[in-house]
């Protein structure tokens, strides 16, 4: 019994305890405040989804696929091909005179189509060209339209002509011409949805390790395939006719870098003319086509220009010449204008000009004054002409009379210029007035190289009017112009 209550205690002193331990907390020591924490924060990565991946068809290693042999007399045909033993050519019905080898034994009109397979995750350009070399040399005609190189039943006279077409993807043939070359672009369609990200846990731990992946079950790439087709004319004779060789070339490229291809091209082509100019033949007339040039570059793609580089490099030196020359033209432009407008006084001499030319002569020198310095550069003979004939026309200066308070007019000639001799002729106006120097009215002192008219003359001839005469006096021999 004893026991038993013992239990009872123990039991619910247990009990107290657990509800006790249930309810209480323990702190720790007091956090400080405010409180911080760290946290890092970590870049998931990247994976890159442009997947370039486009297989590009292989040459045979056991025939030339590109060889071909063209028979514009039927020869092949005629002989049932003794010459290519073992190897057979297309059925008579639709054969068209040009074999391409399409197998080790096996001659056809058109080569084996060559399959480009796009396995790429991004969509690519796929080009495939076709040219006739130059060289070793050839005569046969090329002709573009197929129809003239398609075989008649009979043979007829009149030269080989020979067609080659490219022909790629469902597009229409391209024929290969003598002065160029065959060219197609087709779009190869990306295969986005056969590729998923994946996690390699191989690669390094990180951004790295995650993947654009093939899936397992990938299938559907898209394809674009290309030939060769040929055709000749059927001729009774093509004696001396030789055939061209040919390269093929195909290739393919991202949307983004076909697209800066063809901005080059485009612009290699638009401007050809102009980059081929020397820059020894530039005129100030070819600046409008060189900055059109520039802008347009500058407003192509980065990826263009950096290819562009050399062009770019030309076009400014074309501009620096085209400048020069403009400037230069425009000088001559100036400097000729100047000469038209000042041809008269222009072809005066020291000896013709006269004093009343002085004012068409400085005309012209302030306007020379104006001019810009590529253009006085051109003008130095005519300046110093110019210079030339104002000192002559000063030197001939008419000296005025002065009308003194007296009634008289005088002139006093100055020592260096004196006539000397005896004054035997006077004109007031073109009139002879010899009679007043006779009656002592006009006289001139050589010594002192004083020259009067007397108020008592100026009378007698009926006036003199200020602005308006002209006096001509004869001194030893010689006639000295003056003024009033």
């Amino acid at each position: 019994m004893l026991s038993m209550n013992l239990k009872r205690k123990v039991a619910v002193l247990l009990t107290g305890i657990m509800v006790f331990g249930s309810t209480f907390t323990v702190f720790a020591a007091d956090p400080t405040n405010p409180t911080t924490a760290n946290g890092t924060g970590e870049f998931e990565g990247h994976v890159d989804r442009e997947i370039m991946d486009v297989v590009l068809p292989t040459v045979p290693d056991t025939y030339d696929p590109f060889d071909f042999q063209v028979d514009p007399e039927r020869l092949i045909r005629e002989t049932g091909g003794m010459r290519y033993a073992g190897k057979t050519f297309p059925a008579e019905q639709g054969d068209t005179g040009v074999y391409f080898l399409v197998s080790a034994n096996e001659f056809a009109n058109e080569t084996n189509e060559f399959t480009a397979i796009n396995k790429g995750a991004v969509s690519a350009n796929l080009t495939v060209e076709v040219e006739a070399k130059a060289s070793p040399a050839y005569n046969i005609e090329l002709v573009s339209n197929k129809a003239e190189a398609t075989p008649a039943a009979e043979a007829v006279e009149g030269k080989a002509k020979l067609y080659l077409g490219l022909k790629v993807a469902d597009k229409d043939p391209v024929a290969v011409t003598s002065d160029n070359k065959a060219s197609q672009t087709v779009v190869m369609n990306d295969s986005y949805d056969n590729y998923t990200v994946s996690w390699n846990s191989a690669a390094q731990e990180g951004a790295g390790g995650y993947e654009f992946i093939k899936k397992s079950d990938a299938s559907g790439w898209d394809e674009k395939s290309f030939s060769i087709e040929g055709s000749t004319n059927y001729v009774k004779s093509a004696d001396g006719a030789t055939s061209p060789s040919i390269t093929v070339t195909w290739k393919y490229a991202s949307l983004a870098d076909a697209a800066v291809e063809a901005e080059v091209n485009g612009f290699k082509t638009t401007y050809a003319t102009l980059l081929a100019k020397p820059t020894s033949e530039v005129t100030g007339s070819d600046l409008t086509a060189i900055n059109a040039a520039l802008t347009a570059l500058a407003g192509l793609s980065e990826g263009a220009q950096t290819q562009l580089a050399s062009q770019k490099t030309t076009l400014e030196a074309l501009k620096a010449a085209a400048e020069a020359a403009a400037a230069g033209e425009e000088a001559a432009a100036e400097a000729d204008g100047f000469k038209t407008t000042y041809a008269t006084i222009l072809n005066k001499t020291t000896s013709t000009i006269a004093y009343a030319d002085l004012g068409d002569v400085q005309a012209a020198l302030d306007v020379y004054d104006g001019l810009s310095a590529a253009a006085k550069a051109l003008l130095g003979t005519e300046k110093a002409l110019l210079d030339d004939l104002k000192a002559a026309a000063e030197a001939k200066a008419i000296p005025t009379m002065t009308l003194q308070t007296n009634g008289n007019l005088t002139y006093s000639f100055a020592e260096s210029g004196r006539p000397t001799g005896t004054l035997t002729m006077i004109k007031i106006n073109g009139t002879g007035r010899k009679g007043q120097i006779d009656a002592g009215n006009i006289t001139y002192n050589a010594s002192n190289g004083f020259f009067k008219i007397s108020a008592a003359a100026i009378e007698a001839i009926g006036g003199v009017t200020e602005g308006s005469t002209t006096i001509v006096a004869t001194i030893g021999g010689v006639e000295y112009t003056l003024a009033y």
